[in-house]
């Protein structure tokens, strides 16, 4: 399917993730992320400035669903149309928060990917820390049929790959808009997900999370660090059923000249500052 160099143009909108104690864990993530917490039917919402996350009942550390959006309906047509004519499967939708436009596509380890519409957000009141919900990152056994997906049916721009030699690809960056990545795959020896990643509006936003997530007596996971692919500022934090949330500041934008990039399979590609977490 042909698509622009910087893939749909939709941005990633609100993610579902599944839990054990799906209460719990929306609760800790209220607390930790400064996010309203409420029922919505039988799962529960998490909810601040230009940031989503739902939890439903399930395994741990599996992706529900991720669900992107675009500025109007003739552009969700439209991409809906393109799909068809790659020959993707498309489905109903599970989202909630989206109309009765919007659809789903399962990439080859089952993970959902929603479309829809939605408007763009303001950002969050002035003196308040901004965290934006911006790209979700998957595990899987392999990588090869997720750039199939992502980057060959969904057109989605691969930004950069890592490899640690001939045929072993170990980690893709998809952009669905000018960012670097929206989604991300990494090999592992399971199909999981990984982790899902706030931008922030700059390096004084990494220190003012870190102070609060301090406050609260919780402790960083890894970073602060740089990756190399993106070149963006990050920390993690894990919650109590082993999620990893990124956050993220700087992420390169991307335009119609870039290319996709190649990377080495090593922990400088990672951290450029210091060790690296390998996922294999």
């Amino acid at each position: 399917m042909t698509s622009s160099p910087i893939g749909p143009n939709a941005w990633l909108h609100h993610v579902q993730i599944k839990a054990e104690q799906p209460q719990t864990l929306a609760e800790f993530h209220s607390r930790a992320l400064m996010m309203r917490v409420a029922p919505l039917g039988d799962q529960w919402m998490c909810e601040g400035p230009l940031r989503r996350v739902l939890f439903c009942k399930g395994q741990k550390r599996q992706l529900g669903f991720a669900a992107f959006a675009f500025d109007t309906s003739e552009t969700l047509e439209s991409y809906r149309d393109q799909l068809a004519r790659a020959g993707a499967a498309i489905e109903a939708s599970p989202s909630p928060l989206f109309d009765e436009r919007a659809f789903c596509v399962r990439d080859p380890d089952g993970n959902a990917s929603v479309f829809g519409t939605a408007a763009r957000d303001a950002p969050a009141d002035a003196g308040a820390p901004d965290a934006r919900l911006q790209h979700v990152t998957v595990r899987t056994p392999s990588v090869a049929p997720l750039v199939r997906h992502y980057s060959g049916t969904l057109g989605f721009f691969l930004a950069d790959v890592v490899e640690a030699g001939e045929a072993d690809l170990r980690t893709a960056f998809f952009a669905s808009d000018a960012e670097h990545h929206s989604v991300a795959a990494f090999k592992s020896d399971r199909a999981l997900l990984d982790h899902y990643s706030y931008e922030l509006s700059g390096w004084d936003m990494i220190r003012d999370w870190a102070d609060h997530l301090a406050s609260l007596d919780l402790t960083l996971r890894w970073g602060p660090g740089r990756h190399g692919p993106g070149n963006n500022l990050f920390m993690f934090l894990e919650d109590p059923e082993g999620n990893w949330i990124e956050f993220s500041a700087e992420l390169e934008r991307m335009d119609a000249t870039r290319v996709t990039g190649h990377w080495p399979h090593a922990p400088k590609t990672l951290n450029r500052w210091g060790n690296a977490i390998m996922r294999s």
